[in-house]
């Protein structure tokens, strides 16, 4: 079945979780949220305890920056993005990627689009570094998400879905969804997606 539309998560899907990366973000978010100043930031002030306030906050809202801003954090959120997303030349190995490009290319539909939950300019980033930037149509993220909104909400779904101009239905079966989260996946399974389901390595 050739697919309208192939939609790909970015992190632990088009490289392998287990180079070091996503736990490095993991490792500077709890440093961030150590070593900022101000309003509720003023409550923690080890790693350990940054790793406490963290957990309820990502649970509830799947998505730190969005849980901090909502809880009342207050940060720069361009220079949070920086601080936590460098390392991708250090973490995510070049070579793989050869194999990766071979991949894509060889999908029979042209469009494809990077949906994540990551900023745009560190999405575009990592595919500049992976030699695929250029097989996708679009990197819609955080920037595009606004802090309201993110995956697996449906809502989020619906918004890349009108801009990238599909008309609403009931059920989009015509669309395949590449995604290493399982609620994110299943997220994609309510709408009629074709899913599939990317186990590391990638």
């Amino acid at each position: 079945m050739k697919f309208d539309l192939l939609l790909f998560d970015l992190d632990g899907t088009l490289y392998d979780q287990a180079c070091g990366y996503e736990a490095n973000i993991h490792a500077n978010i709890f440093e961030f949220m150590a070593q900022a100043k101000g309003t509720k930031f003023d409550r923690i002030s080890t790693v350990e305890e940054a790793k406490i306030a963290w957990q309820p906050v990502f649970d509830k809202y799947n998505l730190t920056k969005r849980g901090l801003l909502a809880e009342g954090y207050e940060f720069d959120t361009k220079g949070y993005d920086r601080c936590i997303r460098h390392g991708v030349s250090r973490y995510i190995p070049k070579q793989p990627a050869e194999d990766l490009r071979l991949f894509l290319e060889s999908l029979p539909t042209e469009r494809k689009v990077i949906f994540t939950n990551a900023p745009e300019e560190s999405a575009n980033e990592i595919l500049e570094w992976l030699g695929v930037k250029d097989l996708f149509e679009t990197v819609l993220g955080s920037d595009f998400m606004g802090d309201a909104l993110c995956k697996p909400e449906r809502a989020a779904f619906d918004k890349v879905l009108t801009h990238l101009g599909i008309p609403q239905a009931d059920s989009y079966p015509n669309i395949c969804y590449f995604e290493d989260s399982f609620k994110n996946l299943e997220a994609g399974r309510a709408l009629g997606f074709a899913a599939v389901f990317v186990v590391c390595p990638t």
